[in-house]
Order: structure tokens, then C-alpha cells, then sequence
């Protein structure tokens, strides 16, 4: 098996600059969140709120989040906050383009969880199928265009 190599990446709070004008910017900590219009990321398959998985200090901890809109897609929660309805919890590579422009900022960064992100395994053959090999080559294109 060959394993292609992985896009490490964070997922954190992102919010436009005009929302965190009109809400007090939550300070170095995550239990303030709460006080914040939060949009929130029901999953699909079980139906839950998904709580923000985020690091206090050294620890690893997950904060329940409330807000005014609900969406299943991490897309449409970076929608909604470059609208500046709320505060949204996005992989950053998603928002990397967005925080390169200051359409977002990205809040409380030392509260950021890392993931070890994608990985691709396939089998290792001289002659790798076509659609395979597309696949493989529009995937690196694509990833490597976000950074």
C-alpha cells in the first residue's frame, strides 16, 4: 500500500471583522464562547449539535456553543460568518484564504486543536488505474492550492 502525504491542519473560531466590532472579541479563554452568537454544526448522521473541541492550556476540552443559526455543512458556517452572522468553528485550511484577506479573523488561536488532516492510501502497482491516477493528481492540485 502506498500512503500519499497527509495536509496537516487546525480547526478554530473564525469570525468577520465586523462581528467581533459588534460583539466584544471573546478573551484568551473559551468558557466566554458562550456569551457569543455562535453557528452551530448539527451532524448529519446522529442529528447532535457537534460541541467545539478546543485546547485550555494544555488540556484538550470541548465547550457546548449556542447561537442563532444551525447548519450541517462546515461550508455554510464559513458562509454565515463572512456574513458576520456569528462566530464559526472551521478547519483552517478552508478559512486560510479568508484570514489571508481579513474578510476573518481568526479568534482565540491558542485554543486551536491540530489534526493529523487527510491521508490517501492506494495500492503501490506500476501501472495505477487512470481514474486513479487523475484522482491522485487533481487532489494534490486542489490541496495545494489552499495553502
Amino acid at each position: 500500500m502506498k500512503k500519499e502525504k497527509k495536509v496537516e491542519q487546525q480547526q478554530s473560531e473564525s469570525a468577520a471583522p465586523q462581528q467581533i466590532v459588534t460583539e466584544t472579541r471573546p478573551i484568551h479563554n473559551n468558557p466566554h464562547l458562550h456569551q457569543h452568537n455562535c453557528i452551530g454544526i448539527r451532524t448529519v448522521v446522529s442529528g447532535a449539535v457537534f460541541d467545539w473541541a478546543l485546547i485550555d492550556g494544555k488540556k484538550p476540552t470541548t465547550v457546548k456553543t449556542s447561537g442563532t443559526a444551525l447548519v450541517t455543512d462546515t461550508t455554510e458556517a464559513l458562509s454565515l460568518a463572512l456574513a458576520g452572522v456569528g462566530i464559526a468553528y472551521i478547519f483552517e485550511p478552508l478559512a486560510r484564504r479568508y484570514l489571508r484577506e481579513g474578510s476573518l479573523e481568526w479568534l482565540l488561536p491558542e485554543t486551536a486543536v491540530g489534526h493529523d488532516g487527510l491521508f490517501l492510501y492506494y495500492p503501490r502497482r506500476a501501472s495505477l488505474a487512470p481514474k486513479l491516477r487523475a484522482f491522485i493528481d487533481v487532489a494534490k492540485k486542489t490541496l495545494k492550492s489552499l495553502e
